[in-house]
């Protein structure tokens, strides 16, 4: 640690956002680890940037020989808003020469100074941080911090500062006074105790205000309690409304304090397991799920896409909808697993199919990053700490994924120029949302209308279809002419892909958008 006038770290122009009232479903979240995203030199990202902050404020990069955009430019260009960043706070510094996730923090008001250009100087990391997160927000995009507040790397000992502070009482202990292993990691942060909050709602307080950091996801969340939780949410609204909060119901083998529900109210949002392995049969088996043609019921689904306001939320603000992320197989490792004998064209097809029903449900979009490029970590499930072979973006390979990125763009378009797929009440997802009787679909098929007139949309009324079958069928259509906004091959918010009347071909796992 050092002592710091921290306004000398301060880029040029700086300044930190004041916020707005923008709801959390407005956000099209994108997850990625500052080293992956361009440490591949098919980046195009100049050498001595690749895998570090500065990496991510190179503009005007393509894959070399090429005009495929990469890094600042591809992020833009796709239209997510929000960048979901694996852990930058400092981290067990036994890895700080070694591929990490970081999900082990050490020090939590300290940036990581691996992924700085000068690692050995502490003002130069700052610096480089800050200018990452300023140059995403030039570009119109909010940056979310990974955090992981409730166990540290190491526990205790020299080299940790809560121990070091006051002995025992950071961390929860059994009788015997041996630290408790609710994390996976061998130690839980002990939320209880009222300073121990303190300390959290500072830290988050203190990256918002000094970083200007736009949201956190919270790592395991569901080893805290609900006290801290709305502690902490109550404090960042107050700083910034629009802060994005979200986090994991679930914990690393200890008891769940704040699980799936537990959120109800809160201002916060939890990962939507049910629908996830609802659309990928398993995490990391060989049983399909409904984009892969499995025989997955559609119950699961269904309650995602009205935002889980009849399962486990008060509002699609506290859903975060995905099928994917760095846990476990990515979406295109899973295909393979899943659909081992399935063409390249079909594979594509389920993660379209897969990228429409997260971009089109009630609820905060969650992408895992590549998945629209068709990322791969040659099947490995925990790739936390293997290093740049499992986890780099092969930018090159992306190429020939670009239908799949063109149709993730215009799902993605879609929903941000349509306030029907962004709806934050669960009054407004009943008036406006209903289903199409499944006697009245093909098999594996869902279907709903939006009633975009009550929502002052520009489509007053919008048809979404949702067929998860490996065969081509036919269904009968609503009354009146649609026109398409996408269809199994193609998504556009701007051009409209023709009409149709009376009724609609669906072709193997697609997905389609209708409107009038």
């Amino acid at each position: 640690s050092v002592v710091v006038d921290l306004k000398r770290t301060n880029p040029a122009n700086w300044s930190t956002p004041k916020g707005s009232s923008r709801p959390q479903v407005d956000s099209v979240i994108y997850e990625m680890h500052v080293r992956d995203f361009t440490v591949d030199p098919s980046s195009g990202v100049k050498p001595e940037w690749r895998g570090k902050y500065l990496g991510l404020t190179q503009t005007g990069t393509t894959v070399p020989g090429s005009s495929q955009k990469t890094g600042l430019d591809y992020l833009k260009d796709l239209g997510v808003t929000d960048v979901h960043l694996l852990p930058i706070q400092n981290f067990n510094p036994a890895n700080s020469g070694v591929y990490n996730w970081g999900y082990e923090t050490t020090l939590f008001n300290v940036p990581e100074e691996q992924y700085s250009t000068r690692p050995n100087e502490p003002l130069n990391t700052i610096l480089e941080t800050k200018l990452m997160i300023q140059a995403m927000h030039k570009v119109g995009l909010r940056v979310v911090m990974d955090v992981v507040y409730n166990h540290t790397v190491p526990a205790g000992g020299d080299d940790s500062a809560f121990w070091q502070t006051v002995p025992y009482f950071y961390f929860r202990t059994n009788d015997q006074g041996q630290l408790v292993n609710e994390s996976g990691v061998g130690n839980a942060v002990n939320d209880d105790h009222a300073m121990v909050r303190k300390y959290v709602r500072d830290s988050v307080s203190f990256w918002l205000r000094e970083y200007g950091i736009d949201g956190y996801r919270f790592d395991l969340i569901g080893m805290f309690n609900k006290q801290t939780v709305q502690d902490i949410a109550r404090t960042l609204r107050k700083i910034r409304p629009d802060v994005v909060l979200y986090g994991e119901p679930w914990t690393g083998g200890g008891p769940t304090r704040f699980g799936k529900g537990s959120q109800r109210g809160t201002g916060f949002a939890v990962f939507n397991d049910n629908i996830r392995n609802a659309m990928r049969g398993d995490l990391d088996g060989t049983k399909a799920g409904f984009v892969m043609g499995g025989l997955t019921s559609t119950t699961q689904i269904m309650k995602g896409i009205i935002g889980s306001i009849t399962d486990f939320t008060d509002s699609p603000l506290e859903t975060v909808n995905y099928v994917s992320a760095h846990d476990n197989l990515t979406l295109w490792d899973k295909l393979d697993k899943a659909m081992p004998d399935a063409p390249l064209e079909l594979k594509a097809s389920a993660a379209q199919l897969a990228g429409a029903i997260v971009l089109t449900s009630q609820g905060v979009p969650f992408l895992e990053g590549g998945a629209e490029i068709g990322r791969t970590k040659g099947g490995n499930n925990n790739s936390y700490n293997t290093g740049d072979k499992d986890n780099r973006f092969d930018w090159a390979r992306a190429a020939q994924f670009s239908g799949v990125r063109e149709y993730y763009k215009g799902l993605i378009a879609i929903r941000k120029s349509h306030r029907a797929f962004r709806l934050w009440d669960a009054k407004d997802v009943r008036e406006v949302l209903a289903f199409i009787p499944e006697n009245r679909l093909p098999t594996s098929t869902i279907a709903y209308t939006l009633n975009g007139a009550k929502v002052s949309d520009s489509w007053k009324q919008i048809l979404v279809v949702l067929h998860g079958s490996k065969n081509a069928e036919t269904m009968q259509l609503p009354l009146g002419t649609w026109r398409v906004a996408a269809n199994g091959v193609t998504a556009s918010a701007s051009a409209s892909l023709g009409t149709v009347s009376g009724s609609l071909k669906l072709e193997p796992l697609s997905a389609y958008i209708l409107y009038q």
